[in-house]
């Protein structure tokens, strides 16, 4: 449903771009000297890769993801260990020091499990957090050079996602859709 929202939202923007276009009508004091609205494309997926904050925090975010890595190794091989020593002794062991020791061993293992498990929620939620953050950046970024080099509407250059990243407010038009729309509701009741 999302990607049909994005759809419908960017069929509709480009629609008032070209109809603006088009009719020549809209804000003829917010054009570009010539009266031509100044319109480009970001494709933010590469503003992203290319980021050196990102890769810097990426890069960190790997180390921890290593190091917790290693530790995980480093318990399972002590747990391994402990199995190899068990299964060398088991014969010498009464059945119930075997299935204590067992389940010691089964006990650890579950630990360690539930370590890794929530080092991995850890590090999705960094990273999460991280890219969330870096977007906005970017986002942020868009608008800056949307106001200060005047452009009317910039687009995301992905063709998944499409959409307004920014818009000069004389291409808004919303209140006059809710205008409309609730004229029209309210002719019809």
């Amino acid at each position: 449903m999302k990607l049909g929202k994005n759809v419908i939202l960017g069929v509709l923007t480009l629609s008032v771009v070209f109809y603006i276009a088009a009719t020549g009508l809209g804000f003829a004091q917010d054009t570009t000297p010539d009266g031509q609205y100044k319109i480009a494309v970001v494709d933010r997926k590469a503003v992203y890769d290319a980021y050196e904050k990102q890769q810097d925090q990426m890069e960190q975010l790997d180390q921890l993801v290593r190091q917790r890595e290693q530790e995980i190794d480093e318990m399972l091989s002590e747990v391994q260990e402990q199995q190899q020593q068990f299964e060398q002794r088991r014969a010498s062991l009464s059945e119930t020091e075997a299935l204590a020791e067992r389940d010691d061993i089964e006990r650890d293992l579950r630990r360690i499990q539930r370590q890794h498990e929530e080092w991995d929620s850890e590090i999705n939620r960094q990273a999460n957090r991280l890219i969330s953050q870096l977007q906005a950046e970017i986002n942020e970024v868009v608008e800056e050079i949307g106001i200060e080099e005047n452009y009317h509407l910039i687009f995301d250059g992905d063709p998944n996602l499409g959409g307004v990243l920014y818009h000069s407010s004389p291409l808004n038009m919303t209140s006059r859709v809710i205008e409309r729309i609730n004229s029209n509701y309210r002719a019809g009741n």
